[in-house]
């Protein structure tokens, strides 16, 4: 059977309701993570798109999937398809996407995309002529154009209502249950997650636009808050906002391949997807559809829920988790499961949820014990003598000659050290000389460092710094710590492409002239190439924030003292910069909305001395 391997998630920050991305379409935010998955891996073939959402009475209508692909940088001929299991449809989407991998796409990107916010209020047609009782109904979540047959034989409780059924008939108490909110809260690990995000720019009311970068959704609680809040739903009640998932907004992505596709594209899988199984319940305990889902798996796998390392649940609601994880056995806090926090902390955008929680699990899997096992060989390979403690990767990237960064990531044996990150605006090199933005980079970084850290008592200094590039950035790179008076720092280049090694795989660049590669099917390899990805990612996020900010500037912005309403007022008012520019001090006053003291401060600026 074709292996199928998950090699990358990128995702939107999650919004609240009508919060931060409530200004961004569906459309446009699944297309904006596919493009973010073309951006890690320039000249990716993609053969299709499979996506989830759980509305599609909207914005999402018409097969989402394909209006994204639309969108995105991918082109028309590659097909899409849309798929709706409601809160799992994120989740389906990477299940059929592996399925047609295993038919012979060698890459599938699948994903999820729900917009809660711009969810539409929708009104069927009139039975009969001159009708005066239409309904409408808001899509936002829960029953709409219900069967009378199916009202009759199931009921239409809503999603909270079932989570209170749920934990009725489990013995799930309050307490429980806030208690599982909290530590859902406390494990969200906002320096983690980032590196999955990819940043939203969305246009702002006033000035240039605002760039959401974070999820907006995790709250600072406790357990005194919780417990004061109203069970909303039912008299008596045990569930409560606080400890359920929230209505939120956002897209994620995965990139799924074969082995061929990742030997070609130099891929770095995070994970294999196995089998796998859904199962139906009674809709009134919607919630524990993981139960009956794992052991359907378990027949077809041998293995119970409790045997797996890695454990990813969407927490619709806290008494439907923990009814499913002591179904398995598993005590209330299992560090395995949702480690890092799930949608009580993070919110639960119906479709993304799936492909999220998927892409969460490959990199934890990634992360864990075989991360720490990979650690110790990549340091052998690179002869380092011990697994080291902090790991530097250095790159440069810049847009057609403009906006040029240079970026460092962290890396330790735990994973990404994201808080650590940083990126450099290059100021005094040429943007077509990377040997010279390569000095430039190394003389702030480590000037820095010598300064704060002189006695390197205070994490400052790397054990192993890795360059992306070929011999040349590393002699840059060493001549310039060696100028420094900085010899004992140690140095690897990672060149790839035809012109380095066979079948353009990486060539691993030593100090002392040595070249080294690994085999093609490593997991030492695709542990380096993610680390070179990831500062690749890093810097490209920050060269494409700076060509928006560019772009969306306003000419008049180099005019201090005045605001954005006033910057607009002198622009509709005269056309052009230029124009306002050459104004006199009495056209500026003439201006509407422009104040004497403002039209002043714009002559005096375009007219010093006059």
């Amino acid at each position: 059977m074709t292996d199928v391997f998950l090699c990358a998630m990128r995702r939107t920050p999650i919004g609240r309701y009508g919060g931060a991305l409530a200004m961004v379409r569906p459309d446009d935010m699944a297309a904006h993570v596919i493009d973010g998955l073309l951006d890690l891996h320039p000249g990716l073939a993609v053969d299709e798109v499979i996506f989830g959402c759980a509305n599609q009475a909207g914005e999402d209508n018409r097969n989402v999937a394909r209006m994204a692909v639309l969108l995105s940088r991918l082109g028309q001929e590659v097909p899409a398809l849309t798929v709706n299991r409601l809160c799992a449809s994120g989740l389906d989407a990477v299940i059929l996407g592996a399925r047609a991998v295993r038919d012979g796409a060698g890459v599938v990107v699948a994903g999820g995309v729900e917009s809660m916010t711009r969810a539409p209020m929708v009104m069927g047609k009139a039975e009969t002529a001159f009708a005066r009782g239409a309904q409408v109904y808001d899509t936002t979540i829960g029953w709409r154009f219900v069967n009378d047959r199916i009202a009759a034989a199931y009921g239409t409780e809503s999603m909270p209502e079932t989570a209170e059924n749920v934990a009725a008939e489990h013995g799930i108490s309050r307490a429980d249950q806030d208690a599982y909110a909290l530590r859902s809260q406390q494990r969200y690990d906002a320096d983690w997650h980032a590196a999955d995000i990819l940043p939203v720019t969305v246009p702002a009311r006033r000035g240039s636009p605002d760039e959401v970068t974070a999820d907006e959704h995790p709250r600072a609680t406790s357990a005194d808050r919780l417990a004061a809040l109203p069970a909303l739903f039912r008299k008596d009640g045990t569930v409560t906002a606080g400890n359920a998932a929230g209505i939120n907004d956002g897209a994620a992505a995965v990139l799924l391949a074969d082995a061929g596709a990742v030997r070609r594209y130099g891929l770095q899988p995070l994970a294999r997807l196995g089998m796998a199984a859904s199962a139906g319940v009674a809709p009134r305990v919607m919630g524990l559809g993981p139960l009956a889902a794992a052991e359907r798996l378990r027949q077809r796998n041998g293995l119970a829920a409790a045997e797996y390392d890695v454990i990813e649940l969407n927490e619709a609601f806290a008494a439907q988790v923990l009814a499913c994880t002591r179904g398995w056995g598993l005590p209330d806090d299992a560090a395995r499961v949702n480690a890092r926090g799930g949608g009580i902390a993070m919110g639960h955008p119906l479709g993304m949820t799936g492909a999220r929680i998927a892409g969460t699990a490959a990199r934890r899997l990634a992360e864990s014990g075989t991360q720490a096992r990979t650690w110790r060989e990549m340091a052998e390979f690179l002869e380092l003598g011990e697994a080291p403690q902090r790991v530097e990767v250095y790159g440069n990237s810049h847009v057609q000659g403009a906006h040029a960064v240079g970026a460092m990531i962290v890396a330790g044996p735990e994973g990404f050290i994201t808080g650590q990150y940083r990126k450099w605006n290059i100021k005094t090199a040429q943007t077509n000389d990377d040997f010279a933005m390569m000095r430039e980079v190394f003389q702030r970084r480590f000037l820095r460092a010598q300064e704060n850290d002189p006695e390197r008592d205070q994490g400052m200094w790397p054990d192993l710094v890795l360059i992306d590039g070929g011999k040349g950035q590393m002699t840059a790179a060493r001549e310039t710590l060696e100028a420094m008076g900085i010899e004992d720092v140690n140095l690897i280049g990672i060149a790839k492409g035809p012109h380095h090694g066979r079948d353009g795989r990486e060539v691993f660049h030593f100090m002392d002239g040595r070249d080294k590669m690994l085999p093609e099917a490593s997991p030492v390899l695709f542990h380096l190439q993610r680390l070179r990805d990831e500062v690749h990612r890093f810097a490209i996020g920050a060269h494409r924030a700076k060509r928006s900010r560019a772009i969306t500037a306003s000419p008049l912005d180099e005019v201090p003292g005045i605001g954005p309403a006033r910057k607009r007022a002198l622009l509709l008012h005269f056309g052009t910069a230029g124009k306002v520019r050459a104004a006199s001090l009495e056209d500026l006053q003439r201006a509407p909305g422009v104040s004497a003291a403002v039209a002043q401060a714009v002559y005096d600026f375009y007219h010093p001395g006059a």
